[in-house]
């Protein structure tokens, strides 16, 4: 078993052990908004409102996922109202650093696809150095891009299968059944609620990359939150 398919599996084995507890903190933001975004098939002025209020939440449940995840390791497992809680401190510095990578990323885009697929694996640990090591923006997108060099293909190998693995059953769905009436809407809200759970496991994947990193180079305990 080659290393990408060893953090894999460990992903797998974190994410199946742990799908309710981190469904228990999720739920609450990710089935409002994937209802919304469903809405939008038949009232398309909602849109834009149903995007932004994705953006605004979107630093939100992800530093309370990624503080759940954390608690897990340590042991602490973090109440849904503790994780929230601690996002919501983080959510300034979040938007910052969450616009300085898709930037990043978009401009990459731009020069082809493949430059901003390796940015965004360049960018993978940004998030946790802001939220686990407490640093401000963009002194976490500098780390991130610093301490991923070595990874940054097992990083970019793992984005890609995840993002396919998630994607197939959709596409698959889309093309037999079609979207219309009350199916296109279930159809939506079913894709949005799996966008948001393939995050989730995207996140576990680079999470447990950037565990790898810490505990076979500079042996440092670098799970605590706070």
């Amino acid at each position: 078993m080659n290393l990408l398919q060893k953090l894999l599996q460990d992903t797998w084995n974190f994410f199946r052990r742990n799908l309710g507890g981190i469904w228990h903190v999720i739920w609450p933001v990710v089935i409002p908004l994937s209802i919304l975004g469903a809405i939008t098939m038949v009232l398309p002025e909602m849109e834009w409102p149903s995007i932004f209020l994705d953006i605004l939440m979107y630093p939100i449940i992800q530093a309370a996922t990624i503080f759940y995840i954390s608690s897990i390791i340590t042991g602490d497992k973090f109440s849904r109202t503790v994780c929230y809680r601690y996002a919501h401190q983080f959510w300034p510095p979040l938007v910052i650093l969450y616009l300085a990578t898709s930037l990043s990323i978009f401009v990459g885009l731009i020069f082809l696809i493949i430059p901003g697929l390796i940015i965004a694996a360049r960018l993978a640990f940004a998030e946790f150095f802001c939220l686990l090591h407490k640093q401000k923006s963009m002194e976490a997108y500098n780390s991130s891009w610093a301490y991923t060099y070595e990874y940054q293909w097992i990083i970019l190998g793992g984005l890609l299968i995840i993002g396919f693995l998630a994607y197939l059953p959709v596409w698959f769905i889309d093309q037999f059944m079609g979207r219309s009436g009350m199916f296109g809407l279930l159809f939506l809200f079913f894709t949005n609620v799996i966008y948001y759970v393939s995050t989730v496991f995207l996140t576990i994947f680079c999470f447990r990359v950037f565990t790898f990193y810490f505990d076979n180079k500079d042996k440092k305990n670098i799970h605590s939150p706070l």
